[in-house]
């Protein structure tokens, strides 16, 4: 295995360009993304040929300047310590283990149990979907906004969306959550702000709010929060779909639904709602008992990192990005068939 097969391991798409030091490579940065251009993405250049001081092949990134020879990029890019990533590339060990044992020694993986939403606040949860469901339709803007993305209003009933044209701020108490302080030392509210309101469902029940804030007036601060979830939601994953059926794993909520539509029978949907997000334990037991597993995080630094985590819980897992755009939702603006590409996902996994 040299450094190409290793990145095309992580989900890249080197294509050749030149013959400099026996070979270069260009495709989209496994940290730093594509830049917008997809696979015509020329940030990550790779030479598989080159001698490096302890293996053959170096990489470099002329956006974020990441750089090294294969053993560095199995330790940063795919996870592996030094004696794994020795073992990949078939080479011998020029480190002591007292050098390599602690090497991106691995934290031992927890799973906490999902905590069920309490009767009250499932009924104020309730009240305030229904509410905002009715209302979105108020709002021709929104809806188009939805449509632009690949809803139609059919879906946008069956996921019960909605749109809170405002901002709320309610006593904790009234939602049957207990009272903490915020950061001013202050009785802390439950915010409820404006925006598309995406709920999640469980046998009815509303378990978690998540809402998407308008993107602001002004120039973006990188403190702005696009998504939030409203405080006593169940904070899980969202499964769309049968767990017993092969499972695509991916971000976005709203990308997950319309996936879901297209891909439904086939398999199950899984959003995180979020590139770092982890399963809860139940879920995890479910995902180690499936044989086949598709990652699809955004193409990011937050998703190659999450990347890392999957990988290196679920061997059977497949990296499995979308061929163009920064994620799902993306891909099918573009024109990404959504079945054609899980299938052909699935077909990939060796059983």
């Amino acid at each position: 295995m040299d450094l190409l097969d290793l990145a095309k391991e992580a989900g890249l798409s080197p294509i050749k360009v030149a013959q400099t030091n026996g070979g270069e490579y260009i495709c989209a940065c496994p940290k730093c993304g594509d830049g917008g251009k997809g696979k015509k993405s020329d940030r990550f250049h790779v030479w598989p040929n080159q001698q490096a001081k302890n293996c053959m092949g170096h990489y470099w990134c002329r956006q974020c300047g990441i750089k090294g020879d294969s053993i560095q990029f199995c330790r940063d890019l795919l996870g592996l310590n030094y004696a794994d990533a020795c073992s990949r590339l078939k080479l011998q060990m020029t480190l002591s283990p007292r050098e390599w044992v602690t090497d991106l020694a691995r934290p031992q993986k927890t799973f906490k149990k999902a905590v069920i939403p309490n009767s009250i606040w499932q009924s104020k949860a309730s009240v305030f979907v229904v509410w905002c469901h009715e209302l979105i339709w108020k709002y021709p803007a929104i809806i188009a906004s939805l449509k632009q993305r690949g809803f139609d209003e059919e879906s946008i009933r069956s996921w019960k969306l909605g749109y809170c044209p405002e901002t709320f701020w309610r006593d904790r108490s009234s939602w049957g959550l207990s009272e903490k302080p915020n950061a001013n030392g202050l009785i802390a509210k439950l915010w409820l702000p404006q925006g598309i309101v995406i709920p999640t469902l469980s046998d009815g029940n509303v378990t978690k709010i998540k809402i998407r804030r308008p993107d602001p007036h002004t120039p973006q601060e990188k403190k702005f929060q696009k998504y939030v979830v409203v405080s006593g939601s169940m904070e899980v994953p969202t499964v769309y779909g049968d767990l017993s059926k092969p499972v695509l794993i991916m971000e976005s909520e709203l990308d997950a639904m319309l996936t879901f539509k297209a891909i439904e029978g086939i398999c199950c949907v899984i959003a995180l709602g979020g590139a770092q997000k982890k399963p809860n334990l139940e879920l995890h037991q479910h995902l180690k008992q499936s044989p086949r597993i598709l990652l699809a995080l955004d193409f990011d630094e937050g998703g190659m990192k999450g990347n890392l985590f999957w990988r290196s819980i679920y061997p059977q897992l497949l990296f499995w990005p979308v061929p163009e755009g920064k994620g799902p939702g993306d891909a099918i603006k573009l024109g990404l068939d959504p079945r054609r590409w899980v299938e052909a996902g699935l077909k990939a996994i060796k059983l």
